[in-house]
């Protein structure tokens, strides 16, 4: 489920982490994007990494529309394993988030299984985005539902570049104003 997250939500491997079941809205159909997981290195200790919440900030901190199909998945799943508003919706135990590398490998055992390759969790970010390109989405709106500060850098990564030349542009846009008109030596187009 936490891979569904990914690809039908557009949210990082962390905030999918980082959710917990009260920042869930079954009734609306959302995802409240409060915090994502910072992965914290004890030195002191042996090099062992901890996992802990941290707060999102700007237009990282969002809601999220989820698709009906995943909320009907999260909502048996909460009733079947008992999760509580302050417990992770992705978790190694009730207290504690996934282990986010566990889950980069998992994806990529699944991927290599399926015949795909290396799936990465950016590759679904990704292809959530496409997605939304593809359906009509403005550049300003993905920005909004990825957490991405400009609109820009959808622009840049998601958006359809285009290879015409300036001649070839305005051809195309005025085509259907084109009419042959005979001028001597050679056709004339107006």
């Amino acid at each position: 489920v936490g891979f569904q997250m990914l690809l039908c939500t557009g949210i990082t491997l962390s905030e999918a982490a980082a959710l917990r079941w009260r920042e869930i809205d079954f009734e609306k159909g959302e995802f409240r994007l409060q915090y994502f997981i910072a992965v914290k290195r004890e030195y002191g200790s042996g090099g062992t990494r901890r996992y802990e919440p941290e707060p999102l900030t700007g237009r990282k901190r969002r809601t999220v529309p989820v698709p009906f199909f995943l909320l009907k998945r999260l909502k048996d799943i909460q009733r079947q394993y008992q999760g509580g508003p302050g417990e992770f919706v992705l978790c190694k135990s009730r207290e504690e988030p996934v282990r986010m590398s566990r889950m980069r490998e998992i994806l990529t055992r699944r991927g290599k299984a399926c015949g795909l390759g290396n799936i990465t969790p950016r590759m679904l970010r990704d292809t959530y985005a496409i997605h939304a390109v593809q359906a009509g989405a403005s550049s300003d709106m993905i920005a909004e539902l990825m957490g991405f500060s400009s609109s820009q850098q959808v622009i840049r990564r998601y958006m359809p570049r285009t290879t015409l030349d300036k001649k070839e542009l305005m051809r195309r846009m005025f085509r259907m104003y084109e009419a042959p008109v005979s001028g001597g030596q050679e056709d004339i187009r107006i």
